[in-house]
């Protein structure tokens, strides 16, 4: 399976900024999953994601014990939302608030004219 790469800061800022909500909730991280955008009661927030250790610990023994493959993607399933990183009351207070964090998600840029998603709605 290989690493996961979710977006750059400015596809997310492009993404939030757009006139229609689409793609969410959002993964970010780089490597492996690190936290989600999302719309949760009329609010939308970033939030970091947490591992429950000991599912994931269980479930990675009970797959080994069984004979079965077990790699550390497997893990990403026993991920979910946890510390409020950023919030708005609206998609572009969201991507206002996460313009001024340090952006530690990666996800580097495709270089210019390199075609992106199509989220300029």
């Amino acid at each position: 399976m290989a690493p996961f790469v979710g977006p750059g800061k400015q596809a997310v800022l492009k993404r939030l900024r757009a006139l229609l909500a689409r793609g969410f909730p959002l993964t970010l991280g780089e490597y492996q999953p690190q936290a989600v955008i999302q719309e949760e009661s009329g609010r939308w927030v970033l939030r970091a994601l947490e591992m429950d250790r000991a599912r994931a610990d269980a479930a990675g023994k009970a797959a080994i014990a069984k004979g079965e493959m077990w790699m550390p993607e497997m893990e990403f399933q026993f991920l979910a939302p946890g510390k409020v990183l950023a919030e708005g009351k609206t998609r572009s207070a969201l991507a206002d608030a996460i313009e001024r964090l340090a952006w530690p998600f990666g996800g580097d840029e495709p270089p210019e004219g390199f075609p992106d998603d199509d989220y300029d709605d």
